[in-house]
């Protein structure tokens, strides 16, 4: 009998152990929490900083960033890991956007929550 309560105990307090990290992991990994966006039209550079606050960057940051022209997905970058740890920051040059074309960023955290917004080439 003793040895069923002992099972019982372990039991419980490797589920209170599970639980409270499944519970961390919601708390410290959040989708980006907004995304800045710009395009100098002059030298066709489109920039992109999304903010994302992490101070566990091994294993929490912006992974993923899509851009879309019109619909149809012109790139793809991943990334291993988010230097800073307020921001993930790029820029790329875009030469086929033209005026009123439209462009589309999704930004994937490491968690899988995503952020997109759509911005007007003027």
């Amino acid at each position: 009998m003793a040895t069923l309560k002992k099972g019982a105990f372990l039991f419980f307090i490797f589920s209170v152990i599970i639980g409270c990290s499944i519970s961390a992991k919601v708390l410290f990994a959040h989708q980006p929490e907004d995304m800045v966006v710009a395009y100098d039209a002059k030298n066709q550079v489109f920039s992109v900083g999304v903010i994302h606050f992490t101070d566990t960057k091994p294993k929490h940051f912006i992974k993923e960033i899509k851009i879309k022209l019109n619909g149809k997905e012109i790139i793809t970058q991943a990334f291993l890991g988010q230097p800073d740890p307020k921001v993930q920051a790029v820029s790329y040059v875009i030469t086929d956007a033209k005026n009123k074309d439209t462009l589309e960023i999704v930004a994937v955290c490491s968690n899988g929550q995503s952020l997109k917004r759509t911005f007007k080439v003027e």
